[in-house]
């Protein structure tokens, strides 16, 4: 009779470990989802604060359209119009795809191939979201200027120091803007390896 009382426990601390086991796998994978989103906050914000960004300058643009009297600035504000709503498309979209990447102990090796290809894919599109805000900036400032009824050649020095410093602080601020992103992929690769330890 001892012997069958010993083996009914021991059955019921098998399974009692086998369902600790498996509550300790799901409170790991919960922890991890969360300092995985958590990490991902610092690219989501940033970019939503920016899509606000580009609907209210595309707004103004539109507002005053009717200001801009030149056909050439005409077209550039067209331009300029269409990226300021194709941009926090692009946002949206690649954000959502890095998003997108759930969590399983047990494939974990999934996971990390997924989250390796959202990556890749986030910093080709910001790249060119890069580009795109490049030409944005270019086709604005002359429509901006011309909405306030001046043009560039009657701004001193545009040509010789404020061009050249609005393109240095683009690249100076795009830079910054990449290795902060980068640097949160990376933390959010780093909770994503955590898994396996």
């Amino acid at each position: 009779m001892e012997l069958d009382d010993m083996k009914t426990t021991w059955e019921m601390l098998s399974k009692q470990i086998d369902n600790q086991e498996k509550l300790t796998n799901q409170l790991i994978e919960r922890v991890t989802a969360q300092n995985f989103r958590s990490t991902l906050s610092r690219i989501v914000y940033p970019e939503y604060a920016g899509a606000l960004v580009c609907y209210a300058g595309a707004a103004y643009l539109i507002w005053n359209f009717t200001r801009i009297d030149l056909w050439l600035m005409q077209i550039f504000g067209i331009v300029a119009i269409v990226l300021l709503i194709i941009l926090p498309i692009i946002s949206f979209i690649s954000v959502r795809e890095l998003k997108s990447v759930k969590f399983s102990i047990q494939s974990y090796s999934e996971t990390i191939r997924k989250y390796a290809r959202q990556k890749i894919r986030f910093q080709k599109l910001q790249t060119l979201n890069i580009a795109l805000a490049m030409i944005v900036m270019l086709t604005s400032i002359p429509v901006l200027v011309n909405i306030q009824g001046k043009e560039i050649t009657s701004i001193p020095y545009f040509w010789t120091l404020l061009f050249p410093t609005g393109i240095a602080l683009f690249f100076a601020f795009t830079f910054w803007v990449l290795r902060h992103y980068n640097n949160a992929l990376k933390e959010a690769e780093e909770v994503l390896s955590e898994i396996n330890d």
